[in-house]
């Protein structure tokens, strides 16, 4: 019996001794991180962690692609981390892996290899990752594409990209190193099938990869509830709603033009006996007009021009207004003229704001940021300029407040006043680049930023005009590439981008908007194809769809263009009280 219990008891502790705790072998460590591209000679740093289920302390062995091995690293934590250099003496690809080994000599699996190519010099640049982007687009609108670059760390590259059909070469470079994802934005003009592409070109050596192409794209015509004018005459600067419901327009040169509801001209005047360029025309409540032009001179723009006109288009009486004789108000440039309730008018001069009366003779000026101004519901002026300032003023010239919205390097060149009494703010960002940004925000009452957004466009771009659509989100319209293209596009009520396009190719610029009741809006801008060279109107709906183009190269019969002789000469006769009220106010 005692033998027996000796036994047994020799067999429990045996069976304890071999049930006890099961050492487990590392985990397989993560994947190496390093450079995917290198030079021959050049050193590299690798990096990977390990885990140990036990808790144990690891070392770590690397296998480079060649034998032999590395040796085992030095004991590190069960969670720990460890870095490796290591440089390569010819061109080709390895495959770096790692396995771990606890203290107990257990030894994982190896990781999942890292595959890095040394490069002969010869052999750069690489090319890029193939472009990814929508494959289904609108002629017209703009994309977003994406590509990562590849080659060893720290390369420069000139990156190229664009469409198979050659338009490539007209896309700006973009300058970055190996590894960057780059992203630029494409319009296709046509409808059709085509492929993004992208290549890259090395600073040093000057050598260009081979295009890299993307999934295929296919571009298709929208067909809008919009429609499409040109006319003979200049850029259009203004664009109002009319009394009729019709609308008003205001070119360079100056002119000023009626239109019915669809862009159909009823009649146009050319002033040319005030200054050069017109800027804004405005519908007064007699049925007439005051028109704002302006004068630029060799350094900075040297004056203004407030004109009355009758129902009918004829001039009445003109102002002509410039800096002080000391300066102190600087380089004036008339942005628009707005009739007040007292019958005056409020004038945005760019650098200054100023109050008339009814003939224009200035009753006071105040120097501010007045790229724009608008009326505000309770009865006040706010005005923007350079930095996205917002000054509010009284109809007696009192500065209520002035705040900054953003820094010098941002500008808001237009305004509206939202139902909250909140603003919404366009312009544009200057960049450190020759890339610049359209930029909007919306403020509250007291100018507070709510929220602001930047839009590149097609390379860069700015706005000049921004407009609420009546279904509470915004149209912008501006220049994009460099002002070579106008530049449209509409944001949701918080901001977020619905859409952005270009109107299409000959459109210069874009300077005006107008909304319509259908969510949609009315753009107007410059225009050209081939040898005409002239206005154009917009019509575009909630969707950005515009419609076929209608071109009306001059005025229909009878629409009563008047000559500059009698136009200079109802300037003086049609005048009779600023004549006699002499020479008051800036000059």
């Amino acid at each position: 019996m005692t033998g027996f219990c000796r036994v047994g008891l020799v067999s429990a502790v045996a069976l304890v001794f071999a049930c006890g705790p099961r050492n487990h072998a590392p985990d397989v460590p993560a994947i190496p991180v390093g450079p995917a591209y290198g030079l021959p000679d050049s050193v590299y740093a690798f990096s990977t962690s390990a885990f140990d289920p036990d808790g144990d302390s690891v070392a770590l062995q690397v296998a480079w692609g060649y034998s032999p091995l590395s040796h085992w690293s030095g004991v590190i934590g069960s969670d720990g981390q460890a870095v490796w250099t290591r440089s390569w003496h010819g061109p080709g690809n390895y495959s770096v892996r790692v396995r771990a080994r606890d203290t107990k000599g257990a030894v994982s699996d190896w990781s999942p290899a890292l595959d890095v190519d040394i490069l002969s010099p010869s052999a750069l640049p690489v090319s890029p990752l193939p472009p990814v982007g929508p494959t289904s687009v609108l002629a017209g609108f703009i994309y977003e594409y994406t590509c990562v670059t590849r080659g060893p760390e720290g390369e420069s590259l000139v990156v190229t990209i664009g469409w198979d059909d050659g338009s490539s070469e007209e896309l700006p470079p973009i300058t970055c190193i190996a590894g960057d994802t780059v992203r630029e934005r494409l319009v296709s003009w046509e409808p059709g099938t085509k492929k993004p592409r992208v290549r890259v070109r090395d600073l040093a050596s000057g050598r260009f990869s081979r295009w890299a192409e993307g999934a295929p794209v296919e571009a298709v015509e929208m067909t809008g509830r919009g429609w499409r004018r040109t006319y003979d005459g200049h850029r259009i600067k203004s664009v109002a709603r009319a009394l009729d419901g019709g609308l008003v327009v205001c070119m360079d040169r100056p002119q000023v033009a009626r239109a019915d509801s669809m862009g159909n001209l009823l009649w146009a005047g050319d002033y040319d006996s005030l200054m050069y360029e017109g800027m804004s025309v405005r519908q007064t409540s007699d049925a007439g007009y005051i028109l704002l032009s302006c004068e630029t001179g060799i350094w900075f723009p040297a004056g203004l021009d407030l004109a009355r006109l009758d129902k009918n288009g004829n001039l009445r009486w003109h102002r002509q207004y410039r800096a002080g004789a000391n300066g102190e108000l600087g380089g004036m440039y008339g942005r628009v003229a707005l009739p007040t309730p007292d019958n005056g008018y409020i004038v945005a001069g760019s650098t200054m704001l100023m109050k008339t009366d009814s003939c224009g003779d200035s009753l006071w000026a105040i120097e501010c940021g007045a790229d724009d101004v608008v009326l505000t519901a309770d009865g006040n002026y706010m005005a923007c300029g350079r930095g996205a300032t917002l000054t509010k003023v009284t109809p007696l010239g009192q500065v209520l407040w002035l705040r900054e919205v953003r820094p010098l390097y941002y500008s808001a060149c237009a305004m509206q006043e939202l139902a909250d009494g909140g603003f919404v703010l366009g312009g544009r960002k200057w960049n450190s680049s020759d890339r610049d940004s359209a930029y909007v925000a919306r403020t509250d009452a007291e100018g507070r930023l709510l929220w602001e957004r930047f839009l590149p466009g097609l390379y860069d771009s700015e706005l000049f005009d921004v407009a609420p659509a009546s279904d509470g989100g915004f149209f912008l319209a501006g220049a994009t590439a460099w002002d070579e293209l106008g530049y449209l596009a509409r944001l949701d009520a918080r901001g977020n981008l619905a859409w952005q396009r270009v109107t299409e190719l000959g459109c210069e610029c874009l300077y005006a908007l107008l909304p319509t009741a259908d969510a949609g809006s009315i753009a107007g801008g410059g225009y050209w194809q081939g040898t005409f060279r002239g206005a154009a109107l917009f019509r575009v709906d909630r969707n950005g769809g515009i419609g076929p183009i209608n071109h009306e190269p001059g005025l229909p019969a009878g629409a009563g263009i008047r000559s500059k002789a009698q136009t200079a000469q109802r300037a003086t006769a049609e005048r009779p009280r600023a004549a006699m009220r002499g020479e008051r106010g800036i000059r």
